[in-house]
Protein backbone atom coordinates (compact mmCIF):
# COMPACT_ATOMS: atom_id res chain seq x y z
CA UNK A 1 0.00 0.00 0.00
CA UNK A 2 1.18 3.56 -0.43
CA UNK A 3 4.53 2.50 -2.53
CA UNK A 4 6.19 3.48 -5.25
CA UNK A 5 5.16 1.34 -7.14
CA UNK A 6 1.45 2.28 -6.71
CA UNK A 7 2.41 5.36 -7.67
CA UNK A 8 3.94 4.31 -10.81
CA UNK A 9 0.98 2.33 -11.83
CA UNK A 10 -1.19 5.08 -11.52
CA UNK A 11 1.17 7.64 -13.07
CA UNK A 12 0.28 5.30 -16.39
CA UNK A 13 -3.28 6.95 -16.14
CA UNK A 14 -1.78 10.55 -16.52
CA UNK A 15 -3.09 13.73 -14.45
CA UNK A 16 -6.10 10.95 -13.60
CA UNK A 17 -4.00 8.67 -12.00
CA UNK A 18 -1.63 11.50 -10.22
CA UNK A 19 -4.89 13.05 -8.74
CA UNK A 20 -6.34 9.70 -7.45
CA UNK A 21 -2.56 9.56 -5.65
CA UNK A 22 -2.35 12.73 -3.98
CA UNK A 23 -6.04 13.10 -3.11
CA UNK A 24 -6.73 9.90 -1.91
CA UNK A 25 -3.63 7.47 -0.77
CA UNK A 26 -1.49 10.67 -0.11
CA UNK A 27 -4.28 11.92 2.32
CA UNK A 28 -4.50 9.16 4.67
CA UNK A 29 -8.00 10.86 6.50
CA UNK A 30 -10.12 10.54 2.80
CA UNK A 31 -8.31 7.09 2.35
CA UNK A 32 -10.21 6.05 5.87
CA UNK A 33 -13.64 7.74 4.75
CA UNK A 34 -13.09 6.17 1.47
CA UNK A 35 -12.43 2.73 2.91
CA UNK A 36 -15.20 2.94 4.82
CA UNK A 37 -17.30 3.80 1.92
CA UNK A 38 -16.33 0.93 -0.40
CA UNK A 39 -17.08 -1.33 2.65
CA UNK A 40 -20.27 -0.44 3.33
CA UNK A 41 -21.39 -0.45 -0.62
CA UNK A 42 -19.99 -3.79 -0.95
CA UNK A 43 -21.87 -4.96 2.73
CA UNK A 44 -24.86 -3.76 0.86
CA UNK A 45 -24.47 -5.20 -2.32
CA UNK A 46 -23.90 -8.62 -1.07
CA UNK A 47 -26.88 -8.55 1.77
CA UNK A 48 -29.20 -7.47 -1.47
CA UNK A 49 -28.04 -10.73 -3.24
CA UNK A 50 -30.92 -13.51 -3.01
CA UNK A 51 -28.51 -15.49 -1.63
CA UNK A 52 -28.14 -13.59 1.52
CA UNK A 53 -31.43 -13.40 1.90
CA UNK A 54 -34.06 -15.83 3.39
CA UNK A 55 -36.29 -17.37 1.36
CA UNK A 56 -39.38 -15.34 0.48
CA UNK A 57 -37.73 -12.24 0.90
CA UNK A 58 -37.01 -9.09 -1.89
CA UNK A 59 -35.38 -6.65 0.23
CA UNK A 60 -34.83 -3.45 -1.98
CA UNK A 61 -31.23 -2.48 -2.07
CA UNK A 62 -31.83 0.70 -0.48
CA UNK A 63 -32.86 -1.24 2.83
CA UNK A 64 -29.64 -3.63 2.53
CA UNK A 65 -27.28 -0.22 2.00
CA UNK A 66 -28.78 1.05 5.05
CA UNK A 67 -28.27 -2.24 7.58
CA UNK A 68 -24.69 -2.36 5.70
CA UNK A 69 -24.67 1.04 6.86
CA UNK A 70 -25.70 0.42 10.24
CA UNK A 71 -23.25 -2.27 10.97
CA UNK A 72 -20.38 -0.93 9.05
CA UNK A 73 -20.89 1.84 11.44
CA UNK A 74 -21.78 0.15 14.31
CA UNK A 75 -24.50 1.82 15.34
CA UNK A 76 -27.52 -0.66 15.58
CA UNK A 77 -30.35 0.72 13.40
CA UNK A 78 -32.12 -1.54 11.22
CA UNK A 79 -35.33 -1.07 8.57
CA UNK A 80 -35.96 -4.69 8.53
CA UNK A 81 -36.25 -7.87 10.82
CA UNK A 82 -32.37 -9.02 11.07
CA UNK A 83 -33.16 -12.85 11.90
CA UNK A 84 -36.38 -12.82 9.33
CA UNK A 85 -34.72 -11.32 6.53
CA UNK A 86 -31.63 -12.50 6.33
CA UNK A 87 -29.76 -16.43 6.29
CA UNK A 88 -26.77 -17.14 7.35
CA UNK A 89 -24.74 -16.36 4.78
CA UNK A 90 -26.16 -12.56 5.20
CA UNK A 91 -25.95 -12.66 8.70
CA UNK A 92 -22.42 -13.29 8.74
CA UNK A 93 -21.94 -10.37 6.79
CA UNK A 94 -23.00 -8.64 8.67
CA UNK A 95 -20.63 -10.09 11.62
CA UNK A 96 -17.93 -9.29 9.08
CA UNK A 97 -19.11 -5.82 8.75
CA UNK A 98 -19.38 -4.88 12.30
CA UNK A 99 -15.59 -6.37 13.12
CA UNK A 100 -14.51 -4.06 9.92
CA UNK A 101 -16.45 -1.57 11.68
CA UNK A 102 -15.35 -1.84 14.95
CA UNK A 103 -11.98 -2.40 14.46
CA UNK A 104 -11.07 -0.34 11.50
CA UNK A 105 -10.16 -2.18 8.10
CA UNK A 106 -6.83 -0.47 8.38
CA UNK A 107 -6.42 -2.59 11.71
CA UNK A 108 -7.10 -5.81 10.29
CA UNK A 109 -4.85 -5.34 7.30
CA UNK A 110 -1.80 -4.27 9.13
CA UNK A 111 -2.05 -7.38 10.94
CA UNK A 112 -2.07 -9.82 8.07
CA UNK A 113 0.53 -8.11 6.19
CA UNK A 114 2.44 -8.11 9.38
CA UNK A 115 1.53 -11.95 9.72
CA UNK A 116 2.24 -12.11 5.76
CA UNK A 117 5.75 -10.84 6.43
CA UNK A 118 5.03 -7.52 4.16
CA UNK A 119 6.63 -4.57 4.91
CA UNK A 120 4.41 -2.01 6.50
CA UNK A 121 5.28 2.04 6.14
CA UNK A 122 5.22 5.00 7.66
CA UNK A 123 1.91 5.55 5.85
CA UNK A 124 0.33 2.62 6.92
CA UNK A 125 1.23 3.69 10.49
CA UNK A 126 0.28 7.42 9.87
CA UNK A 127 -3.21 5.98 9.13
CA UNK A 128 -3.04 3.83 11.86
CA UNK A 129 -2.30 6.78 13.86
CA UNK A 130 -5.10 9.12 12.13
CA UNK A 131 -7.81 6.39 13.44
CA UNK A 132 -6.78 6.16 17.00
CA UNK A 133 -5.75 9.73 17.07
CA UNK A 134 -2.29 8.75 18.58
CA UNK A 135 0.01 11.11 19.23
CA UNK A 136 2.82 9.35 17.04
CA UNK A 137 2.92 6.99 14.24
CA UNK A 138 5.39 4.98 16.69
CA UNK A 139 4.08 1.37 18.13
CA UNK A 140 1.72 1.30 15.61
CA UNK A 141 2.02 -1.89 14.79
CA UNK A 142 1.86 -3.47 18.35
CA UNK A 143 -1.02 -1.55 19.05
CA UNK A 144 -2.49 -3.16 15.91
CA UNK A 145 -1.78 -6.82 17.03
CA UNK A 146 -2.87 -5.85 20.76
CA UNK A 147 -6.54 -4.40 19.68
CA UNK A 148 -6.85 -8.16 17.28
CA UNK A 149 -5.60 -9.78 20.83
CA UNK A 150 -7.85 -8.14 22.47
CA UNK A 151 -10.61 -8.38 20.39
CA UNK A 152 -10.42 -12.13 19.98
CA UNK A 153 -9.83 -12.73 23.93
CA UNK A 154 -12.85 -10.71 25.05
CA UNK A 155 -15.50 -12.03 22.38
CA UNK A 156 -14.66 -15.30 22.77
CA UNK A 157 -14.79 -15.66 26.59
CA UNK A 158 -18.08 -13.52 25.67
CA UNK A 159 -19.20 -16.36 22.75
CA UNK A 160 -18.70 -19.50 25.10
CA UNK A 161 -21.00 -17.59 28.23
CA UNK A 162 -23.70 -17.04 26.00
CA UNK A 163 -23.68 -20.40 24.23
CA UNK A 164 -23.62 -21.94 27.51
CA UNK A 165 -26.44 -20.01 28.69
CA UNK A 166 -28.22 -20.70 25.76
CA UNK A 167 -27.41 -24.24 25.56
CA UNK A 168 -28.17 -24.92 29.08
CA UNK A 169 -31.44 -22.70 29.65
CA UNK A 170 -32.85 -22.97 26.35
CA UNK A 171 -31.50 -25.94 25.03
CA UNK A 172 -30.62 -24.35 21.61
CA UNK A 173 -28.27 -27.13 19.72
CA UNK A 174 -25.06 -27.17 20.35
CA UNK A 175 -24.19 -25.64 16.85
CA UNK A 176 -26.67 -23.22 17.17
CA UNK A 177 -25.91 -21.80 20.51
CA UNK A 178 -22.00 -21.14 19.39
CA UNK A 179 -23.25 -19.27 16.47
CA UNK A 180 -25.77 -17.13 18.12
CA UNK A 181 -23.23 -16.65 21.29
CA UNK A 182 -20.49 -15.63 18.44
CA UNK A 183 -22.75 -12.85 16.63
CA UNK A 184 -24.14 -11.38 20.04
CA UNK A 185 -20.66 -11.33 21.09
CA UNK A 186 -19.46 -9.64 18.31
CA UNK A 187 -22.18 -7.34 18.06
CA UNK A 188 -22.38 -6.64 22.09
CA UNK A 189 -18.24 -6.12 21.92
CA UNK A 190 -18.42 -3.83 19.03
CA UNK A 191 -21.37 -1.86 20.82
CA UNK A 192 -23.82 -2.48 17.50
CA UNK A 193 -26.99 -3.30 18.73
CA UNK A 194 -28.48 -6.06 16.19
CA UNK A 195 -29.63 -8.84 17.40
CA UNK A 196 -31.36 -12.59 16.13
CA UNK A 197 -34.58 -12.21 17.76
CA UNK A 198 -37.17 -10.38 16.63
CA UNK A 199 -37.86 -8.98 19.95
CA UNK A 200 -34.30 -7.97 20.36
CA UNK A 201 -33.27 -9.59 23.74
CA UNK A 202 -36.99 -8.58 25.47
CA UNK A 203 -37.24 -12.52 26.37
CA UNK A 204 -34.24 -12.29 28.18
CA UNK A 205 -35.41 -9.90 30.72
CA UNK A 206 -34.76 -11.96 33.93
CA UNK A 207 -31.93 -13.80 32.50
CA UNK A 208 -29.18 -12.42 34.73
CA UNK A 209 -26.69 -14.37 33.25
CA UNK A 210 -27.52 -13.28 29.70
CA UNK A 211 -27.76 -9.74 30.77
CA UNK A 212 -24.18 -9.58 32.91
CA UNK A 213 -22.65 -11.00 30.31
CA UNK A 214 -24.00 -8.79 27.31
CA UNK A 215 -23.73 -5.94 29.47
CA UNK A 216 -19.93 -6.54 30.13
CA UNK A 217 -19.28 -6.68 26.51
CA UNK A 218 -20.73 -3.51 25.73
CA UNK A 219 -19.06 -1.76 28.59
CA UNK A 220 -15.62 -3.16 27.57
CA UNK A 221 -15.91 -2.17 23.96
CA UNK A 222 -17.48 1.14 25.03
CA UNK A 223 -14.00 1.77 26.70
CA UNK A 224 -12.12 1.21 23.42
CA UNK A 225 -8.64 -0.11 22.71
CA UNK A 226 -6.57 2.67 23.80
CA UNK A 227 -7.77 2.73 27.19
CA UNK A 228 -7.85 -1.45 27.40
CA UNK A 229 -4.24 -1.11 26.26
CA UNK A 230 -3.34 0.97 28.91
CA UNK A 231 -4.61 -0.33 31.66
CA UNK A 232 -3.07 -3.71 30.63
CA UNK A 233 -0.11 -2.04 30.26
CA UNK A 234 0.12 -0.01 33.72
CA UNK A 235 -2.34 -2.56 35.75
CA UNK A 236 -2.48 0.29 38.43
CA UNK A 237 -5.09 3.42 38.10
CA UNK A 238 -2.71 6.20 39.61
CA UNK A 239 0.07 5.20 36.70
CA UNK A 240 -2.76 4.83 33.64
CA UNK A 241 -3.44 8.35 31.56
CA UNK A 242 -6.12 10.89 32.52
CA UNK A 243 -7.92 9.93 29.19
CA UNK A 244 -8.29 6.41 30.71
CA UNK A 245 -8.79 7.84 34.12
CA UNK A 246 -11.28 10.05 32.72
CA UNK A 247 -13.01 7.12 30.33
CA UNK A 248 -13.51 4.60 33.67
CA UNK A 249 -14.89 7.25 35.78
CA UNK A 250 -17.76 7.62 33.51
CA UNK A 251 -18.09 4.47 32.89
CA UNK A 252 -18.94 4.51 36.58
CA UNK A 253 -20.39 7.36 36.88
CA UNK A 254 -22.18 7.31 34.11
CA UNK A 255 -23.94 3.85 35.11
CA UNK A 256 -24.24 4.66 38.32
CA UNK A 257 -26.54 7.32 37.58
CA UNK A 258 -28.31 5.19 35.51
CA UNK A 259 -29.42 2.58 38.09
CA UNK A 260 -29.80 5.05 40.27
CA UNK A 261 -32.66 6.92 38.63
CA UNK A 262 -33.84 3.50 37.13
CA UNK A 263 -34.71 2.82 40.67
CA UNK A 264 -36.68 5.50 41.56
CA UNK A 265 -38.64 5.72 38.33
CA UNK A 266 -39.55 1.73 38.54
CA UNK A 267 -40.39 2.26 42.36
CA UNK A 268 -42.09 6.07 42.68
CA UNK A 269 -44.16 6.07 38.86
CA UNK A 270 -47.17 4.15 39.33
CA UNK A 271 -46.52 3.01 35.82
CA UNK A 272 -43.09 1.52 37.11
CA UNK A 273 -42.81 -2.78 37.13
CA UNK A 274 -41.51 -2.41 40.58
CA UNK A 275 -44.05 0.17 42.05
CA UNK A 276 -45.70 -1.34 45.60
CA UNK A 277 -43.03 -4.30 45.68
CA UNK A 278 -40.27 -4.33 48.85
CA UNK A 279 -37.53 -1.77 48.27
CA UNK A 280 -35.02 -5.57 48.13
CA UNK A 281 -36.62 -6.27 45.02
CA UNK A 282 -36.95 -3.17 43.74
CA UNK A 283 -32.78 -3.34 44.04
CA UNK A 284 -32.01 -5.99 42.79
CA UNK A 285 -34.58 -5.97 39.29
CA UNK A 286 -33.78 -2.73 38.31
CA UNK A 287 -29.94 -3.38 38.96
CA UNK A 288 -29.89 -6.02 36.62
CA UNK A 289 -32.33 -4.28 34.04
CA UNK A 290 -29.97 -1.10 34.54
CA UNK A 291 -26.97 -2.88 33.04
CA UNK A 292 -29.37 -3.91 29.85
CA UNK A 293 -29.95 -0.68 29.28
CA UNK A 294 -27.33 1.17 30.32
CA UNK A 295 -25.26 1.68 26.50
CA UNK A 296 -29.27 3.59 25.03
CA UNK A 297 -27.39 6.57 26.00
CA UNK A 298 -24.64 6.41 23.82
CA UNK A 299 -26.82 4.66 20.95
CA UNK A 300 -25.35 1.67 20.56
CA UNK A 301 -27.09 -0.50 22.76
CA UNK A 302 -28.23 -4.00 22.24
Amino acid sequence: MFSHKRRSRLAKFGRFGELIYHQLFDKPARFIATGFTLTILLGGFLLWLPIAQQDGQDIPFIDCLFVATSAGTVTGLSTVNIAESFNLLGQIIMVLLIQVGGLGFMTIALVLLSVTGRKIGIRQRIIIQEMFNLDSPGGTIRLARNIILTTVVVELIGMLLIALDLFIQYKYTFGKSLYYGLFHAVSAFNNAGFALWGDNLVGFQQDTTFILTISALLMIGGLGFTVIADISAKRNFKKISLHSKLMLLSLVVINGLGVLAMMIYEWVSHLGSLHDKSFLQHCTSSSSKSLRRGRQGSKRSI
